[in-house]
């Protein structure tokens, strides 16, 4: 008996429940983001989960389950901080719904999206719905910047931690379209790269230096990898110039974006000095060397529920603003240990084609914008915790549906 049982089929069904799964996909990916759509992502999600479930008790699908042993000891390491939570009942609405939901969604997405031609249809709903956040933080910005008021925003009802942060995941699924595109289709590379331009300042609207620093390491390390095997499509000069103008653009704004940070003080590292994260993460750290084996229960809040005297001095600070010191914070070193786990075995996963196939292909150019989403999202994740709700179950959705695309083509 394999862990990773194959597909019974190579498509869905029937070509109406191809269409249907498609749609809900479709549904799900393009409202996940935005702030109270609860009803109708659940709808689409639970819809889902439903039609699956059926299908698999009538033997036309049998479900993939990815990454199941390094998944298992984490949730088991979470389960067993109920023993020790602060707030047990926070703490299983917690696991319900970052292990429970974020587990699923690995499943219904590894299961459904089983090969590139699939992932293609998810990566442009992503880039529809990526341009419509973008042309809405657009419109947020601009009058701020006619009337040279400093400024943050997000987009629609996305706050600007949680919007950067979902940002620095889809670019390089943008880059990787823009590569997997034809060459007679400039016009469509020029309007994909603009959209990256686009988003690149999206980012900068948000004020998140974060984010600004992750889109930099993303691009180096994508550079890096096209350069290391470069497409038959793009040549070395156009991967070099393309990254050279890309650091430019983020640098030139990532210092503006400081400087605009702190336009009283001598100097912009002053803004960097005086951030309030060093205090937050000196207590988390104080927290884990107390409680090394356990902490304060799964759950974002767990800092919170530790430190209750922090959000009378900073009211927004629940949290640890880092996600592996939050991990520490809810479930001690072992928390730490199952996410870092976890981490690792996702990358190791996306690396396997990479390392196993001579020429890229749609399968390795994805493999590698999870690559690039992986360590970009784990940059950004060291001054925020936004590794949970939204953004985590887009995470798990891509994550099983690059999984599947690379079993589909070994």
């Amino acid at each position: 008996m394999t862990i990773f049982p194959r597909p019974v089929f190579s498509g869905s069904p029937t070509p109406f429940i191809d269409r249907i799964v498609s749609i809900l996909f479709a549904i799900y990916v393009l409202v996940l983001p935005v702030g109270h759509t609860v009803a109708l992502r659940n709808l689409a999600f639970f819809t889902l989960a439903g039609l699956t479930l059926w299908l698999a008790l009538r033997g036309r699908i049998k479900p993939v389950f990815p990454l199941v042993w390094p998944w298992m000891i984490y949730a088991i390491v979470a389960a067993f901080s109920l023993t020790y939570a602060v707030d047990p009942a926070y703490s299983l609405g917690e696991i319900k719904t970052e292990i429970g939901y974020g587990f699923l969604l690995l499943v219904l997405a590894a299961t459904w999206v089983t090969n590139v031609e699939r992932f293609t249809r998810l990566v442009w709903v992503l880039i529809a719905g990526n341009l419509f956040f973008v042309a809405s933080s657009f419109y947020y910005a601009v009058p701020h910047l006619l009337q040279g008021t400093a400024f943050q925003v997000g987009a629609l009802n996305i706050g600007v931690g949680k919007f950067s942060t979902y940002l620095v995941m889809i670019v390089p699924f943008i880059f990787a379209q823009i590569i997997l595109m034809p060459k007679p289709s400039r016009t469509g590379k020029m309007l994909l790269a603009l959209l990256v331009a686009a988003n690149i300042m999206a980012v900068y609207f948000t004020g998140n230096r974060a984010g600004v620093v992750s889109l930099i390491v993303e691009a180096a390390l994508l550079s890096a990898m096209l350069l290391w095997r470069h497409p038959p499509n793009l040549s070395i000069p156009k991967i070099l110039a393309a990254f050279m103008l890309a650091v430019l653009l983020l640098g030139l704004l990532s210092i503006n974006q400081v400087a605009n940070r702190a336009p009283d003080t001598p100097g912009i590292g002053d803004t960097i000095t005086s951030d309030v994260r060093w205090g937050i993460w000196h207590d988390s750290l104080k927290s884990i060397a107390a409680l090394p084996y356990s902490g304060g229960g799964f759950g974002r809040d767990a800092f919170k529920l530790l430190n209750p005297d922090y959000p009378k001095s900073y009211p927004y600070v629940s949290h640890a603003h880092n996600t592996l010191l939050n991990m520490g914070v809810q479930m001690g070193l072992p928390g730490m240990a199952a996410w870092l786990l976890l981490m690792v075995a996702i990358g190791r996963s996306l690396w396997i084609p990479l390392a196993t196939t001579r020429n890229w292909s749609g399968s390795t150019i994805y493999a590698a914008a999870g690559i690039v989403m992986l360590v970009g999202l784990l940059v950004k994740l060291q001054t925020d915790d936004f590794f949970n709700r939204d953004i985590a179950l887009l995470f798990w959705l891509l994550v099983g549906a690059l999984f599947s695309v690379h079993r589909s083509t070994r």
